[in-house]
């Protein structure tokens, strides 16, 4: 069932070793309950391929998370944070492109922010959403960037707020 394999993945997530502890393991005899493998688990984690941008995928678990939400509880601030990331460039196998170019995750945007097309990515900025009334929180997008500037982030600020208005999440907030 979706909801027990997400409360595996969340508490994987806070303590490996608390979730190893608990997962029963026939060779060591150790731990109490049959649950999947960290391998299992894996592959449940990265159903969703991730990807930069906004990820319709995404938008559409959001989606099915607050359908039965109450209206207070669809009222979210909107968080936006860049980190700092190693330059790299990394091989996707699956989809066969090279990862860790900046990418602003919609190719118009990318063409009329960006000096250099082949500029490697330094950072990422990930728009979080958090209910003001409970403790939800959401990943709604993350871009590679190279420091983003007001130019770059504000198209896709806008382009959240629409989007998050789109499936009835209000955003009173920005920060």
């Amino acid at each position: 069932h979706p909801m027990i394999i997400r409360y595996f993945l969340s508490l994987a997530s806070k303590s490996w070793s608390a979730y190893d502890d608990i997962r029963y393991d026939e060779k060591t005899g150790t731990g109490f309950f049959i649950l999947p493998s960290r391998r299992r688990l894996r592959d449940y984690e990265n159903y969703i391929k991730p990807q930069r941008g906004f990820n319709s995928k995404i938008i559409a678990e959001l989606k099915d998370k607050i359908e039965k939400f109450s209206d207070i509880e669809k009222f979210v601030v909107l968080l936006l944070d860049e980190m700092k990331i190693q330059e790299n460039l990394v091989w996707d196998k699956h989809s066969g492109e090279l990862i860790g170019y900046v990418d602003l995750g919609d190719i118009e945007v990318n063409y009329a922010t960006l000096s250099k097309a082949d500029e490697l990515a330094s950072h990422v900025l990930v728009f979080l959403i958090r209910s003001i009334v409970n403790p939800f929180k959401f990943s709604l997008a993350n871009f590679a960037t190279s420091g983003a500037t007001s130019t770059q982030m504000f198209p896709l600020l806008w382009k959240a707020i629409t989007i998050l208005e789109s499936i009835s999440v209000k955003v009173l907030a920005v920060t």
